[in-house]
């Protein structure tokens, strides 16, 4: 049994299957810390840990009509998100070896168009969700969570307190939610998308 609104993991893959996003945030909230220690453990890093956890679900759900067919899912989930980090990794060694600095994050998926449109839809709207922040919110928003700074540092490079600080990216984040949760067409994408913001 994985978690309380669980009776039954077979249950659980097919209401998966059939769209049912309550289902998916079910597994995602019982899977996602397990599937970022795997991640932390072979890179060492929180940032490319969160990236691998937030694709390796979105993968899964784009993959959902698959999982009624799947035996064994904790093993084969498993499996899944180790060989997508080995992926990352050999890109990520590619990249080294060509001197290039950033990758487009659809580079890490594979060839799979519908991957790579959903990818690219995602990041859309989240950057438009991004432009519709007040201009104090987008400030912190960015210097803290694109740029890595902490919020002391954001309080005294924008002369606010800790606390104003904290309460602007609480606001970031609950406009950005918002704003995924509108105009995403699947609550379940919405989910894996903001979750790691």
């Amino acid at each position: 049994m994985l978690t309380a609104c669980l009776h039954n993991e077979r249950e659980l893959l097919l209401r998966i299957a059939h769209n049912d996003a309550d289902a998916f945030t079910c597994l995602f909230n019982y899977y996602k810390n397990k599937i970022y220690t795997i991640a932390y453990k072979l890179t060492e890093s929180p940032a490319m840990a969160e990236e691998a956890v937030q694709e390796i679900f979105m993968k899964l759900w784009i993959k959902r009509k698959d999982l009624p067919g799947v035996e064994h899912f904790s093993a084969w989930f498993y499996t899944v998100a180790r060989n997508h980090m080995f992926t990352l990794f050999k890109r990520k060694a590619v990249s080294a070896c060509r001197g290039i600095s950033e990758i487009d994050p659809a580079y890490f998926f594979t060839n799979d168009a519908e991957e790579r449109i959903l990818l690219k839809e995602t990041e859309t709207i989240i950057k438009k969700a991004l432009h519709a922040l007040p201009p104090q919110q987008n400030k912190v928003y960015h210097l803290i969570k694109e740029k890595g700074y902490k919020k002391e540092e954001v309080a005294a490079f924008l002369n606010l307190s800790p606390e104003t600080v904290k309460i602007h990216l609480a606001k970031a984040m609950k406009n950005i939610r918002a704003y995924c949760l509108a105009h995403m067409d699947s609550p379940a994408m919405a989910l894996i998308a903001f979750y790691f913001l």
